[in-house]
């Protein structure tokens, strides 16, 4: 009698997940210019708002409930991309390097500098 209960369980488990209709993306996620997996990367599926992480090499699983589903991929460096997908095929993503342009910075001293004596010592009013 227990071994048919064990069945019946395994069965229903088995039901529950086909009749559920959740799919798994998987795929990568690399460099447009380089080719290499880029680690750390979010994934969010904003038609069920499930999320996932990619790996050290850029490998990455997202579960999807429905299709097709629209997903967010980003990361820092990075131009945020978003997809729509058909179906869960396995998927490479190639994200574009974002360019950073910093504007220039100026340091200026708030005091004057102090110059070294000529035998490389520091001058008696400098010293703590």
């Amino acid at each position: 009698m227990q071994g048919k209960a064990w069945v019946v369980s395994i069965l229903g488990l088995i039901m529950n997940t086909a009749l559920s209709g959740q799919a798994l993306l998987s795929g990568r996620v690399e460099d447009a210019v380089s080719g290499e997996g880029i680690p750390y990367v979010n994934l969010l599926n904003l038609s069920d708002r499930t999320g996932a992480t990619t790996d050290e090499n850029g490998v990455f699983s997202l579960d999807a409930r429905m299709f097709p589903c629209t997903v967010r991929v980003s990361a820092i460096g990075y131009l945020t991309d978003t997809i729509i997908t058909d179906s869960a095929a396995r998927i490479l993503l190639r994200l574009q390097p974002a360019r950073t342009d910093l504007p220039m910075v100026e340091v200026r001293a708030r005091s004057p500098l102090r110059q070294l004596s000529p035998d490389g010592q520091l001058p008696f009013d400098f010293a703590i």
